[in-house]
């Protein structure tokens, strides 16, 4: 997996995930190999968020209409983020608590 602002998902759409991931506080991650745990994150956050688009959001018109916005706007608001240490890290703040109420659910 690389990690840039694509990771590739479902029905040949580009899941558009800012790399929020690069300046994470590496002392979480304490005597385990850190860029494997963080792309083990990573790719699970994808993972749900895929599943969470393909099995809930498809199913409705608001859910379709959230998707067809999401892609319009993701890639200039990822390149954004991208660019600044506190809005990646606003991004992780906020992702993980989503991630984790949806994990349950929507995880493989």
């Amino acid at each position: 997996m690389h990690f840039n602002n694509q990771f590739s998902c479902a029905k040949d759409k580009p899941l558009n995930v800012p790399y929020v991931w690069r300046d994470m506080d590496k002392s979480t991650f304490a005597g385990k190999s850190t860029d494997e745990t963080i792309r083990n994150y990573a790719e699970m956050l994808i993972d749900v968020l895929r599943n969470w688009r393909d099995d809930f959001l498809e199913a409705s018109y608001p859910g379709r209409a959230f998707i067809k916005a999401y892609y319009s706007l993701s890639p200039s608001v990822a390149d954004n983020i991208s660019e600044s240490e506190g809005k990646r890290k606003i991004v992780r703040t906020t992702l993980g608590p989503i991630v984790k109420i949806l994990k349950g659910r929507y995880s493989n």
